[in-house]
């Protein structure tokens, strides 16, 4: 069992569902993964979160992938977790997500565990309207090599 599977099964997270990319420019990382690696077709729209009293913008692009969710996620507007992933001159990889139905409940149970929340939102279109997904952002890198997000929908 890898190192992610161990520690996702020893925190009870739900159905593991998203691998999450971050990227400086969508386009041309679309442009790669459609034409040289046949992954694809990419859905892309701009979209919005509303994050700790504030809102941020970025461009997100989903395919399907075996049975998962491949994202890629390109920052528009606004300090959230992935601008500063990009400020630390990384690029790539980010996190996995597990979608689960208690979001709040299994927040606590985690900090109870001491894991700390990275960052927690909503997220909304556009123009700000809300699409009915919380997520959160976990403290996970430093066991199992990659954040995990939480996502309720």
């Amino acid at each position: 069992m890898s190192n992610v599977s161990k520690v996702a099964k020893e925190l009870g997270l739900g159905k593991f569902m998203q691998v999450g990319f971050v990227v400086r420019d969508t386009d041309k990382v679309l442009e790669y993964y459609e034409k040289t690696l046949g992954i694809g077709h990419f859905d892309t729209a701009v979209m919005a979160a509303a994050i700790d009293g504030g809102k941020a913008k970025m461009k997100i692009s989903v395919a399907p992938l075996s049975g998962i969710q491949f994202e890629l996620i390109e920052p528009l507007e606004g300090d959230r977790i992935h601008s500063d992933f990009l400020k630390q001159g990384r690029e790539g990889l980010h996190h996995l997500g597990f979608s689960v139905k208690r979001l709040d409940e299994k927040i606590k149970e985690l900090q109870g565990k001491g894991i700390k929340v990275l960052e927690k939102g909503t997220m909304l279109t556009e123009s700000g309207k809300n699409l009915g997904i919380e997520y959160v952002y976990l403290d996970t890198a430093r066991t199992s090599g990659v954040i995990y997000e939480l996502l309720k929908f």
